[in-house]
Parts: C-alpha cells; sequence; structure tokens
C-alpha cells in the first residue's frame, strides 16, 4: 500500500501507514509502544497531577491483550504496584500486588491469563473499574466507560488508549488539544476530582 501511495502522490512518504516491516519504515517498538505510551502517560499524570512518584502507585489495567499487558509491564518495570488487571474472562483484584512476573509467564505461555494459580480475588470488570487506585487503565474495547458507570470511577488518574472510531463518534479529531486523551464522559470525572490524560 505505501508504494502504491507514493506513486500516486509522486513522494516518498513512509510515514503515512502503520504496521510497516522494519526495512520498509517500520518500527523496532511496535509491538509494545501503545502500552508504553499508556504508562509514560500515566507517570507524567501521577507527578503532575497527583505530585505522586509511580514507585509505590495503584494501577487497575482493564484488558489484557497487548496493550494491556504491555502498560503492566511497564508500571511492574517502574514500580508501581499493579492490584488488578483483567480480561473478557477473568478480572483479578489483589489488594496488595498481583503476582505480576507469573502473569507474564502466563500471558507468555498461553496468550491469555486465568486465576487457576490464585493471584487474588476475582471480581467483575465493573468492580475493577470502580476500584480506589492511583491510575485506571482501560485497555479493553472502546465504549467500556459510560455515562452509567462514570460516576462510579474512583481511580485518581485515569489513562485511555483511544481508538479511531472513538474520535469520530465524539465528534473531536486527533489534532484538537481539548480531546487527545479525553473520553466523552470526562466532565462527570472532572467534577469528581479524577485527572484524565
Amino acid at each position: 500500500m505505501v508504494d502504491a501511495y507514493e506513486n500516486i502522490v509522486k513522494k516518498i512518504r513512509a510515514g503515512v501507514f502503520t504496521g510497516k516491516p522494519v526495512e520498509f519504515g517500520g518500527s523496532l517498538a511496535r509491538t509494545e509502544a501503545t502500552g508504553y505510551g499508556v504508562n509514560f502517560a500515566a507517570v507524567q499524570a501521577l507527578e503532575k497531577n497527583s505530585a505522586k512518584d509511580v514507585k509505590g502507585a495503584t494501577y487497575a489495567i482493564q484488558g489484557f491483550g497487548n496493550v494491556g499487558y504491555h502498560t503492566g509491564y511497564y508500571a511492574h518495570q517502574s514500580g508501581a504496584k499493579v492490584v488488578a488487571v483483567s480480561t473478557v474472562d477473568v478480572a483479578i483484584y489483589n489488594e496488595k500486588r498481583l503476582g505480576y512476573e507469573a502473569l507474564f509467564k502466563e500471558y507468555q505461555a498461553n496468550g491469555f491469563i486465568t486465576n487457576k494459580a490464585g493471584y487474588g480475588k476475582e471480581i467483575s470488570n465493573a468492580e475493577l473499574l470502580a476500584l480506589d487506585v492511583d491510575v485506571l487503565a482501560p485497555c479493553a474495547l472502546e465504549n467500556q466507560l459510560t455515562s452509567e458507570n462514570a460516576g462510579k470511577v474512583r481511580a485518581k488518574n485515569r489513562g485511555r488508549r483511544r481508538k479511531r472510531s472513538d474520535y469520530a463518534r465524539s465528534g473531536c479529531h486527533p489534532a484538537s488539544k481539548r480531546c487527545i486523551g479525553r473520553p466523552r464522559y470526562s466532565g462527570e470525572l472532572r467534577r469528581r476530582g479524577r485527572f484524565l490524560f
């Protein structure tokens, strides 16, 4: 597709397409880039909004696919305490800290996680969204925060991996400073003293 596009515009524009092989201008860190970015934004929000260091900060991560896995991995590497994670099948919570090394190994071996090893107590995804944590990272499907549950979010900082379809539905464009990283229910979260990044 890059070749066809460049033939049409008569210019070299490899940056127009994502997912390219490295030899055609792709990124070496493509797999983990979004999760790394979510954690990077969380660290910045903790410092700016909460005047708190990431070491010891509590994280709840909804969705444990590629983005959630790498968000948790980099949070763990930064010294944060990941206390909850979820998949479509299970949500696991341990108020002290999940055994993240074991979770990583299970995910790498199977491509999914379970709670057979007893990482913590099983909760619902709705309960995960309402946990009182420093950072909530919804890394699952879009539309997980709605007008019905936004008022129950107790996380002090809330990140979001945005999908292009979310921008289209909300009427925002990624270049708009007012809309980047802001869910449609940001007003409700802001009224409750929750910071967005």
